[in-house]
């Protein structure tokens, strides 16, 4: 027989434990870690050159730790494995917590530190979510247009589901094979929830939707269903910050610590006018006097149209003004556009702050304003009892205007006739009451 003996190592390779399935968190089942020669073949560390060092890493962003030879001595991130003079292989395990995205690996590699020219060993490993341990958003918080699921990416809707899922210790998204419940609920009034993003929405009767402060809404993760996620989708009338509560449910228990995220509403399109002043029967407005009123445009649901730099509405409209009072007598005006009418800007964000009134008459003045493209769109002052428009008297526009004072026309009430002395009377003077003229040119000239 021909004894076959290994040729000196050529490099290092991982012979045991590639391609393993790691739990997040888990130790690993055992890795080899092998010295060969050219041609495969365990080689063996000779005699004279030491013990043999080498590096063990791995590619993986996650929180890593090696041991080695044995389970009980892990080191974060790298470690050096020894491989004892007169042998070829020795063993380590390895701990990961960050899942691989699909269809990758993660790879350990093992570098030569005594031997910086040894071929180096690769492995490859994946590592598969752990139990679930919390929940978390698997979306990022959104931004909606009040009264819509709708919320734009440079001018097209994106899909705006909210769902929060299950994770294990690490963050990682995981399953389960038992079925959890998601609890949404929310503290805002004027909240909804829905798992239809396509149903009506009608602010005074939501058919499909659900007020999230007056009843939960509950959404099941099915066990063994690979699923990880429970979602949901939300709308708000109110612009600012709308908050969503989610607490995951097992057995009929809560489980977890519950999680909450805040969602921007942001103003719909332009839908009718408010207008703004403080002119009221204990302080009117003084005739001949100029006043100022505040417009506002809203959207249907009161919100000013202010506009937003990711949902667009800003309102740029050209508004006219009117008034129940004769032209003659009513000025409205903008005073720094000296113009009979205002032209919006983005930047004025749906309020027009300085339009300018007066009257030469005392009276109750009703003020209104519309858009000159789009008659729908108006408001005007003292809109109590117009349909259509959302409750509360700050949604509204402030009474009509109220105006005071005398105003005096100074007349020449001298008896006198045009030509003098035989003349008609002229014709203002007789309307302020005059119907006699002088009969001696002295008389005339004393009167």
């Amino acid at each position: 027989s021909v004894l076959v003996t290994p040729d000196s190592i050529d490099g290092l390779a991982i012979s045991t434990g590639a391609g393993q399935a790691l739990l997040a968190g888990a130790t690993s089942q055992v890795f080899v870690l092998e010295t060969q020669d050219y041609y495969g073949n365990p080689s063996p560390v000779k005699v004279g050159l030491g013990d043999a060092l080498v590096q063990l890493e791995s590619d993986s962003a996650g929180d890593l730790q090696f041991s080695t030879p044995t389970t009980g001595q892990f080191f974060s991130t790298s470690a050096v494995a020894y491989v004892l003079v007169g042998q070829s292989a020795t063993s380590f395990y390895l701990i990961d917590t960050l899942l691989n995205t699909p269809g990758s690996t993660h790879t350990i590699t093992a570098t030569g530190i005594s031997f910086p020219t040894w071929n180096v060993g690769r492995a490859s490993y994946t590592v598969l979510a752990g139990e679930p341990a919390q929940i978390g958003w698997f979306n990022p918080a959104r931004r909606l247009v009040a009264g819509t699921t709708v919320q734009y990416a440079l001018g097209v809707p994106t899909n705006t589901v909210a769902a929060a899922e299950l994770r294990d210790r690490f963050g990682n998204p995981t399953i389960s094979t038992a079925t959890f419940t998601i609890r949404y609920t929310s503290p805002g009034l004027s909240t909804y929830g829905g798992v239809d993003p396509t149903a009506v929405i009608v602010a005074t009767a939501p058919i499909g939707w659900r007020n999230l402060s007056a009843l939960a809404l509950d959404v099941p993760i099915p066990g063994g269903a690979g699923l990880t996620r429970a979602p949901m989708y939300l709308w708000d009338t109110l612009v600012g910050g709308t908050t969503i509560q989610a607490q995951a449910i097992l057995g009929g228990f809560n489980v977890f610590t519950p999680i909450s995220q805040v969602h921007a509403i942001t103003p719909g399109v332009a839908s009718y006018m408010t207008l703004h002043h403080p002119y009221v029967p204990l302080s009117p407005l003084p005739v001949t006097n100029s006043g100022t009123i505040v417009l506002k445009v809203r959207d249907q649901f009161g919100n000013v149209a202010a506009g937003d730099v990711v949902n667009g509405n800003y309102y740029s409209g050209v508004i006219s003004f009117n008034s129940s009072g004769s032209s003659t007598t009513v000025t409205l005006r903008d005073p720094i556009a000296s113009a009979t009418y205002h032209i919006f800007t983005p930047a004025e964000q749906g309020v027009f702050t300085n339009l300018s009134v007066s009257d030469i008459y005392q009276e109750v003045l009703r003020v209104g304003a519309s858009d000159y493209h789009n008659q729908s769109l108006f408001g005007y002052t003292n809109d109590g009892a117009r349909p259509g428009l959302p409750a509360g008297a700050a949604l509204h526009s402030d009474g009509d205007v109220e105006l005071a004072g005398v105003v005096i026309t100074p007349r020449d009430i001298a008896p006198e006739s045009n030509p003098p002395p035989n003349g008609p009377i002229p014709s203002d003077k007789v309307a302020a009451g005059v119907t006699k003229v002088a009969n001696t040119p002295s008389a005339y000239m004393n009167s």
